[in-house]
C-alpha cells in the first residue's frame, strides 16, 4: 500500500500512523448525515494535571449533551505535547445540523454552554475553524466550521489530517488516538408467528 502525504502532514514532520489517517477519513466518507458539520476543537487543562482521562471526560459531556439534542454526532481525536500548549488535545466532530444547528452548543460565545462546561471541567478549549477560503461565506465572513460535501470535501480531507501530524506526538504515551464509537441501527429482530 502506498503511503499517503497531505500538505499539513508534510509541514508538520510527516504522517505519524497512515492507519490513524485511513480511519480518520474514513469518517467523512462513511457518515450517512445528511447536513454535516466538521468543527475542530482543542482542549487544554488549566490545571496542568495533564490526563487524557480529564480530556475524554470533558468530551464525554460535551458529546452528551449533542446527544440529548438530538444531534447526532462522531469524532477522532488525538493527544500532543508540546511546550507552548502543554499536554492537550485535538478533537474533530462531525455532526448533523438537519433538524438542530449544532451552533448552539459548538460556539465561543462568553456565556455560551460550551464555555461554562469546560469552565466546570477547568478545562480551556478554541474552536479552530478551517482556514480555506472554500468555506468563508458568501460575504466572506469565517464559520466555525466546515461542510464536508460536494467540492469541499477534499480540503476537510485535508484539514482532518492535522490530527495524524507527526509534530507534537508524545512518545511515552501508550493511546495517541480516540474515537467515538459509531452505533448502527441493528435491524429489527425476526419476530415468531405463533401456530
Amino acid at each position: 500500500m502506498r503511503k499517503q502525504a497531505t500538505k499539513v502532514t508534510t509541514a508538520n514532520d510527516g504522517m505519524h500512523s497512515q492507519k490513524a489517517y485511513r480511519k480518520v477519513t474514513a469518517m467523512l466518507g462513511d457518515h450517512g448525515f445528511l447536513n454535516p458539520r466538521l468543527y475542530h476543537l482543542i482542549l487544554m487543562d488549566k490545571v496542568e494535571a495533564y490526563s487524557p482521562v480529564r480530556f475524554r471526560t470533558a468530551l464525554k459531556a460535551l458529546c452528551r449533551r449533542l446527544t440529548e439534542q438530538g444531534i447526532d454526532h462522531h469524532w477522532r481525536a488525538c493527544i500532543e505535547r508540546d511546550d507552548e500548549k502543554g499536554l492537550h488535545f485535538h478533537v474533530f466532530l462531525l455532526a448533523e445540523s438537519k433538524h438542530v444547528d449544532p451552533c448552539r452548543f459548538m460556539n465561543t460565545t462568553k456565556t455560551g454552554w460550551l464555555r461554562t462546561m469546560m469552565d466546570r471541567h477547568v478545562m480551556q478549549f478554541h474552536l479552530s475553524p478551517p482556514k480555506a477560503a472554500i468555506h468563508l461565506t458568501r460575504e466572506g465572513k469565517q464559520k466555525n466550521y466546515a461542510r464536508p460535501t460536494g467540492d469541499r470535501k477534499a480540503d476537510c480531507i485535508e484539514w482532518i489530517s492535522y490530527l495524524v501530524k507527526a509534530r507534537s506526538k508524545p512518545s511515552d504515551m501508550r493511546t495517541i488516538y480516540f474515537s467515538s464509537r459509531v452505533r448502527r441501527p441493528t435491524a429489527a429482530e425476526p419476530t415468531l408467528a405463533l401456530a
